[in-house]
């Protein structure tokens, strides 16, 4: 009977990666890609000054300064980002004082771009959510989704990739 463990280094090593590749992304999905509550957020309650929109291909997202740092928020809509920012706006020159949900977990595709600011998940005064947690945590939902879609079609692929292999290597 022929034995089923890869006989050369070059199978052993392209087995090692993609456990790797499906471990990191089914971590990625479950340890980062959570809901936000207050377990994982903090809240502040200031104005917001020097609001400006900053886009890319990718994302949308409105940066300003507050009386406890800098922080962002990302745009969900790409369609409407524009139209959510002069809400941004509009809290700015009125000078209203909201609270912020500020998610304590960097999010990771903005990181490199944004830097060590810190990402707002929710805007809302004592009458109005100009922009609600929900938005945020449906987001972080579909991305998990995602992930977890990807790696189970890595995990797949390969393992019918090496049962083909091995069937074919019967003599």
């Amino acid at each position: 009977m022929k034995k089923l463990y890869p006989k050369n280094k070059k199978s052993i090593l392209c087995i090692f990666f993609i456990v790797i590749l499906i471990v990191t992304l089914y971590c990625v999905a479950f340890l980062h890609y959570d809901a936000e509550s207050e377990h994982n957020t903090y809240k502040v309650t200031s104005t917001i000054k020097n609001a400006r929109y900053d886009s890319d291909h990718y994302r949308s997202v409105a940066i300003f300064s507050t009386d406890y740092g800098t922080f962002y928020y990302k745009f969900y809509e790409r369609a409407k980002a524009q139209e959510a920012f002069n809400t941004i706006l509009y809290i700015q020159e009125n000078n209203i004082e909201v609270e912020l949900t500020i998610t304590k977990e960097k999010d990771f595709s903005n990181l490199v771009s944004l830097g060590t600011f810190d990402h707002v998940v929710e805007i809302k005064d004592d009458n109005t959510i100009y922009f609600s947690i929900d938005s945020h945590n449906f987001d972080q939902g579909f991305r998990k989704t995602v992930y977890i879609i990807i790696s189970t079609l890595v995990l797949l692929l390969s393992t019918v990739y090496f049962i083909l292999k091995y069937l074919l290597s019967i003599k």
